[in-house]
C-alpha cells in the first residue's frame, strides 16, 4: 500500500460503534456533519486501533499518539507494536520507519481527497460532492464514497459532545479497522515542529511519485 494510502487504515483517521441505529435524519447530514466538524480546528490524544476480518477475527492491533490540525496536518505516531511516524505539513508526506531505516516522501495531492483525511481538509463543501453522508443518530455518521475508490466502502465516524472520539472503517476486503481516541485536546497545536520531519543522518530517503 501506497505510504499517502495508510492514513486510511492507520493508525489512516480515526469508543467502538458496535450496534449500527436506523438513520433518524433524511436531511442536510452532510451539513449536519460539516457542522460538528467545523468546531474542531485541532485535536490531540492516544489511539488504539484494531483490525478485523470478514468473520470477525482479530488480525492486528496497534497504540500510539496523534495531532491532527486543519488543514491537511497530521503526526501519528505508532508505538505499538513497532514505532513509526506519519507526518504530514499539509502539502509534503513523511512515513518514517525507524526499524527500516528508511522514510518514505510523498506531496499531498488530490489522492487525499479519496481518503478520510479529508475530514481534517476544512474543505467541507468537497467532503459533500466526495460523500454520500448520513446520520445514524445525534452523534454517529457515515460517509459512503459517491464514486468507488478502491479504498474503502464506509467510514463510521462517531463523535461526543461535539468531539470526534473514533472511525470504523470498512475496506473492499471487507475487513474492519476501529480506531478509538482517549485523553483528546482540542487546543491549537501552537509546536509547528510537530508537523515536519528531518530524516536522520544515515537513513534512506524514497521518493514516491
Amino acid at each position: 500500500m501506497k505510504p499517502l494510502q495508510k492514513i486510511l487504515c492507520l493508525g489512516s483517521l480515526l469508543a467502538v460503534i458496535g450496534t449500527y441505529m436506523t438513520p433518524v435524519y433524511a436531511a442536510s447530514d452532510a451539513q449536519l456533519l460539516s457542522d460538528k466538524l467545523s468546531r474542531m480546528s485541532a485535536l490531540s490524544g492516544l489511539f488504539a486501533q484494531t483490525t478485523y476480518s470478514e468473520t470477525d477475527e482479530l488480525i492486528s492491533q496497534a497504540s500510539g499518539e496523534f495531532h491532527l490540525q486543519v488543514p491537511s496536518k497530521l503526526n501519528w505516531q505508532t508505538f505499538e507494536p513497532f514505532p513509526q511516524s506519519l507526518i504530514s505539513n499539509g502539502k509534503t508526506l513523511w512515513l518514517y520507519d525507524p526499524d527500516l531505516e528508511q522514510v518514505t516522501v510523498s506531496q499531498i495531492t488530490t489522492q487525499l481527497e479519496s481518503t478520510p483525511a479529508i475530514i481534517f481538509s476544512g474543505d467541507f463543501a468537497l467532503l459533500e460532492e466526495k460523500y454520500n453522508v448520513l446520520q445514524f443518530s445525534e452523534n454517529v455518521f457515515q460517509l459512503t464514497p459517491i464514486i468507488d475508490n478502491g479504498l474503502f466502502k464506509s467510514i463510521l465516524i462517531g463523535f461526543e459532545n461535539d468531539q470526534l472520539i473514533s472511525l470504523e472503517m470498512h475496506d473492499q476486503m471487507a475487513q474492519k479497522t476501529h480506531y478509538i481516541f482517549s485523553e483528546t485536546s482540542d487546543k491549537t497545536i501552537e509546536d509547528s515542529g510537530l508537523f515536519s520531519f528531518v530524516a536522520p543522518e544515515g537513513v534512506d530517503i524514497l521518493i514516491n511519485d
